[in-house]
């Protein structure tokens, strides 16, 4: 990759799709609109005569429609649902309709969760909302950050262990088993401790990596606290600590590698996924599951969204386990006449 790249370089992930791209031969050239802009936000890419242009992960392959809906969730839901997937009820509200939320949240019965409609990373979203009066005080909260018009989802709450499937319309590529940042005591240090010792990994760093720093912030206090827990608090050898409930990698989540072990079954279910968006040629999976590792039922998982400019750097570098080169695959999507050119 040349200088002028590499320094305008935004996401890990792209680190990898550009890499691979370049031992093909494949020019890469950032496209910075603004003066004194650091990062780029768009790419051109070109081999011989055939030109792409890419924005983080998204990259030609994917419909402009399919994008849009897959930051929508409940567009993407609706599409899921025309498939036939196993999905929680949910459906869509702007923030200042409360009275409506409270009613459709009634009607599904507690607990629910609410999230924006399209934002990541698990950005204003609220878990396991047990009543009335914890819904309302989540929307509160929205709305001294969020505009009223603000599409917001309300969702029956499901459990189970968090994965990300990555998929294209043909297969499964790889499968991540994402788990919420957590310590694991020794019988001496205290949760602080074992979190500063943690992030010594130098593995974790703040940005420019697939695995996160710990941070420790008022939504871990919060957490600790309903657990039971301070950060003074000395957990017993081999007892393990969350200090989140969402399993979001970005907060310093831990990413285990477990595409081997998926039951044939979800990657069926993964690719329909896939088909039943019409332009997507792939995304990343959110996938709650009991035990991936036995046959789908409708009462085991749940499907829960697309995300088509997926951190596919989790897979490439996961805490645990084998590494899967998804870039690889990418770049022969956009470029099918470098395929021959990778070692």
């Amino acid at each position: 990759m040349n200088r002028r790249a590499r320094r305008y370089l935004r996401s890990y992930s792209m680190q990898f799709i550009f890499e691979e791209a370049d031992r093909r031969g494949v020019e890469i050239e950032p496209m910075v609109l603004m003066h004194g802009q650091e990062k780029a936000c768009w790419y051109v890419l070109t081999y011989r005569n055939h030109t792409e242009v890419t924005r983080f992960e998204l990259m030609n392959p994917i419909a402009s429609v399919a994008d849009q809906v897959c930051t929508h969730k409940v567009a993407c839901k609706f599409m899921w649902q025309r498939a036939g997937l196993s999905l929680a009820p949910g459906k869509g509200f702007y923030l200042h309709d409360t009275e409506a939320a409270i009613r459709y949240a009634s009607k599904i019965r507690y607990p629910v969760i609410v999230k924006p409609v399209d934002d990541t990373h698990g950005r204003g979203v609220y878990l396991n909302l047990r009543s009335e009066h914890a819904l309302r005080s989540a929307l509160k909260e929205l709305r001294r950050v969020r505009p009223e018009d603000q599409e917001i989802m309300i969702e029956a709450y499901r459990t189970g262990k968090d994965f990300r499937v990555f998929a294209t319309r043909k297969r499964v590529l790889g499968v991540i088993h994402r788990i919420p940042a957590n310590v694991i005591g020794d019988g001496t240090r205290t949760i602080r401790q074992l979190v500063d010792l943690k992030n010594q990994d130098p593995r974790r760093k703040p940005t420019m990596t697939a695995i996160k720093t710990i941070q420790i912030d008022r939504t871990v206090r919060e957490h600790l606290d309903r657990s039971g827990w301070k950060l003074t608090s000395i957990p017993k050898k081999g007892e393990q600590v969350f200090l989140r409930q969402n399993a979001n990698l970005s907060t310093g989540g831990d990413s285990v590698d477990v595409t081997d072990v998926m039951h044939p079954g979800y990657k069926k279910l993964a690719v329909q996924a896939i088909r039943a968006i019409p332009g997507l040629a792939y995304a990343g999976l959110d996938l709650l599951a009991v035990d991936i590792r036995r046959p789908p039922t409708r009462q085991n998982h749940t499907w829960i969204e697309a995300n088509s400019r997926p951190m596919l750097s989790m897979h490439h570098d996961p805490v645990i386990g084998k590494s899967r080169n998804i870039a690889k695959e990418l770049v022969d999507l956009l470029f099918p006449e470098t395929v021959r050119k990778t070692v």
